[in-house]
Parts: structure tokens; sequence; C-alpha cells
């Protein structure tokens, strides 16, 4: 696609993506750093729960793959203009992240699985949408306010598939959930502010069998140091997971592979919170 320009395209995104060895003008972002920003858009599950009314929901792909190249361009402007006349034309920001984000990603994903887009030109789309995402910010500040409901959401040790869990903590907080988001945080110090932090709702993003590990030893210290708090596991980990052959491991209050089953999940665990508090 744009392969024959990946040098162009480094050298035009150095400062932003800051993968440029400034002494030397080259690229320096080892490939197995590049897979691993590549990897992370295929951990993003793009669901479709936004509001019918939305002018982005139900995009057509080709609306989509529009977009997928606004992201991987050589100007970093293209990918904002996009979402601005979205936004312009009265798209919700919930309808922005999961009609047109999280689509994008899963595109990104499937370019690079086919080939039709290189590790490259792959993580500079990732690092776009994130870029879009924090410019977003202000709009999700909560429309809910009457609600108290709270939850910790983190990523598991040393995953790098973030996209899913910051979108999520995004739509949780406009829709009037106090989230606390914790990111690169180690099990010792995840343990320590879950623990310190009275924290009884815990939601943790695994990217694939390859954090179940990691996770399985997470969980198993979440219940040794706070065991009244209830923990929600999400992300490519639970949708692949279609048997729970793997995730049966996991000693988990619930699991859920998308928001909208998120929304459900931590709506529950939340109720069980609030009648133990009343039953005590």
């Amino acid at each position: 696609m744009l392969g024959n320009y990946q040098q162009q395209v480094f050298e035009s995104e150095a400062n932003s993506l800051k993968i440029t060895d400034q002494r030397r003008g080259r690229p320096n972002l080892s490939e197995e750093k590049v897979t691993s920003l590549a990897r992370e858009v295929l951990s993003v599950v793009a669901n479709r729960s936004a509001r019918l009314d939305d002018p982005v929901n139900g995009a057509p792909i080709a609306e989509i793959d529009v977009l997928c190249r606004a992201l991987i361009c050589s100007d970093d402007s293209v990918g904002h203009q996009i979402i601005a006349k979205a936004r312009e034309a009265g798209a919700s920001p919930e309808a922005i992240y999961l009609g047109l984000l999280a689509r994008a990603a899963d595109q990104l994903g499937e370019w690079w699985n086919d080939g039709e887009a290189t590790f490259t030109e792959v993580s500079i789309g990732t690092s776009r949408i994130h870029s879009i995402m924090r410019s977003m910010k202000p709009l999700f500040e909560k429309t809910c306010w009457q609600s108290e409901k709270a939850a910790f959401f983190a990523s598991v040790p040393d995953e790098t598939h973030t996209l899913g869990v910051k979108m999520a903590a995004d739509l949780f907080r406009r829709a009037g959930w106090e989230i606390t988001l914790q990111i690169g945080l180690t099990k010792e110090e995840l343990i320590s502010v879950i623990a310190k932090g009275g924290h009884r709702l815990v939601g943790l993003s695994a990217g694939g069998e390859h954090s179940l590990a990691q996770l399985q030893e997470l969980v198993a210290a979440i219940r040794a140091k706070a065991p009244r708090t209830r923990i929600l596991i999400c992300g490519k980990l639970v949708c692949l997971d279609e048997d729970k052959s793997k995730t049966k491991v996991l000693s988990a209050d619930a699991f859920a592979a998308g928001i909208e089953a998120s929304v459900a999940e931590l709506d529950r665990l939340w109720d069980e919170i609030q009648s133990e508090q009343l039953a005590t």
C-alpha cells in the first residue's frame, strides 16, 4: 500500500512518534517493538452499540478504508480532520470511538495480517488513534452525575495492547462511572494500589493468550490481598476463548468480550457490592 514510502513516513512522523535516533537520523524502533505496536490493533473489539441515529454508526467499509489510509499517510492531520468532520456532522463521542476508531483499528490489523500494510504503517496508525483519543478527552466528562459507581481499570503487567482498555475507561466515565485507569504497572505495584486504595471493583484487560500466566498470578494475588474485591476480565483473551477452556483457570467474578458485555457485568457486580454493604 504505502510500503515504498516507508522511510518517508518515518522521517515525517519522527517528532510525534519519537522513533528516530536524532544522532543518526535513522529509525531506531526494533522490529519486535513495531510488531508489538502493530499487534495492538488486533486486541480491539469493534462493538456496534453506538446510537442508531449517529452518522458514523454502520459506516460502510469504504469509509473505514479512507480513515485507515488517512491514519497512515505522511500528513498526521488528515485523520484528525476526518474525525472533526464526523463530530461536526453530529456524531457522538461513543460513535466515533466504536463506529470509527475501533473499526479502523480492526481494519489496520487485517491489513497487517494480509500483508497490505507494513509494521511501520500500522504502528503509525495506532499511534494516531491514541492521539485522536487524547484530543477527545474533554468530551468524556461525566454526563450522568447522579451515579457514584466506581471501578479500577488496569492492563495486565507487561501488556502492550492498551487501546481497548483506554477506550473502555473513557466510555465508562462518560456514562457516569468514576474510573481509575492504570497502565504499565508491575504486579506488585498493582496489588499495592488496589489494596491500599480500597478498590472493590477491578477490571483487568488482557490482549491475548500471552497474558494468561501473568493474569492468573495477578488474580490470585488480588484474592489474597483484597478478598472482597470483584474482578472482571476483558479483552482479546476473552474474545478468543469462546469455549472458556483457557479462562476457566482464572478465579475471576466475570468475563466480558466487548464494551456492551462489560457494562452489563460491571453493573451486576456493582449491584452485588451494594447489596453486601446494605446487609452489613
